[in-house]
């Protein structure tokens, strides 16, 4: 277990389900890393977190914990959360990777914003949203 993470986990299966949502993932990492909102500090704490919704489900992948100086993600470096209680602090996830300390605040955001496609955590600076399909382009503007 991450020394990060303070939820309790299961694992239900090794492998990630491959997504297509992987290429978009690297892409606003790409985006992010040189600003400084995704990375690893001078200590080799990783930072930021990025995430995608399964679809129209409660499931979604997210980059694993301690991953934010990586520069490409493979599969291997998310996890797919396939169910989550926020009560008993515990989530299941599909992946060799544990998923990130702020997977339980992603997995709220999604609660939140039923229509939102993706979800970010830039814990560094305390920042955290949601953007849905309509909003997810204005990062690109950026």
């Amino acid at each position: 277990m991450s020394e990060y993470v303070k939820f309790s986990c299961e694992r239900t299966a090794t492998e990630t389900t491959p997504f297509s949502g992987l290429v978009e993932l690297n892409a606003y990492r790409r985006r992010l890393l040189p600003l400084g909102l995704i990375g690893m500090d001078s200590n080799g704490i990783g930072f930021g977190n990025l995430s995608i919704r399964d679809g129209a489900t409660d499931n979604f992948y997210i980059t694993g914990s301690a991953t934010g100086g990586i520069p490409e993600l493979t599969l291997a470096d998310c996890a797919k959360v396939v169910a989550y209680d926020f009560e008993r602090n515990w989530l299941q996830y599909e992946g060799s990777t544990i998923p990130s300390s702020e997977s339980l605040t992603h997995a709220a955001i999604y609660e939140s914003d039923p229509k939102g496609g993706s979800g970010y955590s830039l814990s560094r600076f305390e920042v955290v949203g949601s953007a849905s399909e309509s909003s997810s382009d204005n990062l690109e503007d950026h």
